[in-house]
């Protein structure tokens, strides 16, 4: 299973996963946050996909930590979450950014003409974050660009011509976010006229493209994100 501690990713075994989530139901009673940090958890397990954690979550998992005994990735996961909580020097992200995120690091850190590709660092309802610069617009995150303020002619709803501008840089995979609840709908015949082109589409809520596009290779994937509702 894979945790998103504020923008680092660190994967746990199954069985580091386990005892975690054991713990943290153990203690639920004491907060509401560490209840659903252990729900959080058993959901991730049963998925087996990533599980992002907000920055209380982080914290009530830090102090979990010692309690769960201390294997090579947690002691990573332990690393991030004091580099993400401001509570360890710079130089803790660097060693945890090597060792943590493994292949998944290696691609997105490729680049293209001598330039880093760019990277979704965050989401939430009106805001994302790309390259450490916050949009509160829609965008589209290309492999060699980020076309920012993207607009459409009607707002929940996806045409092909609202992808006029970026039509012919499209890899052979786009994540669309359609909203903070799914509002902003694809058109039928624009997923066929993409897939014609040779452009497979996943249209999920923003939360969970952000997330869908963090698994996949930046070189051969973008995403086109609604932010709002």
């Amino acid at each position: 299973m894979n945790l998103d501690v504020l923008g680092t990713l660190v994967t746990l075994s199954e069985r580091e996963a386990e005892a975690l989530r054991d713990v943290a139901a153990a203690d639920a009673g004491r907060s509401t946050t560490r209840r659903d940090l252990s729900l959080l958890l058993a959901r991730g397990l049963r998925a087996k996909t990533t599980v992002a954690l907000s920055r209380a979550e982080a914290r009530e998992l830090a102090e979990l930590l010692p309690t769960a005994g201390l294997g090579s990735n947690l002691a990573l996961l332990r690393e991030a979450l004091l580099q993400a909580l401001g509570d360890s020097p710079p130089w803790v992200m660097s060693r945890v950014s090597r060792r943590a995120t493994g292949a998944r690091d290696r691609e997105n850190e490729a680049m293209i003409g001598g330039e880093p590709m760019p990277r979704i660092e965050g989401y939430r309802f009106g805001h994302l974050v790309v390259d450490g610069e916050e949009q509160t617009g829609d965008v589209i995150v290309l492999p060699e660009r980020v076309l920012t303020n993207w607009w459409r002619a009607d707002g929940h709803r996806l045409v092909l011509a609202d992808l006029e501008d970026v039509i012919d840089e499209l890899p052979e995979r786009l994540i669309v976010g359609t909203g903070a609840y799914g509002q902003m709908s694809p058109d039928p015949e624009t997923l066929d006229r993409l897939r014609q082109r040779g452009v497979e589409v996943e249209a999920l809520p923003t939360d969970e493209a952000v997330r869908r596009y963090g698994e996949l290779d930046p070189r051969r994937t973008a995403a086109a994100l609604h932010l709002t509702c």
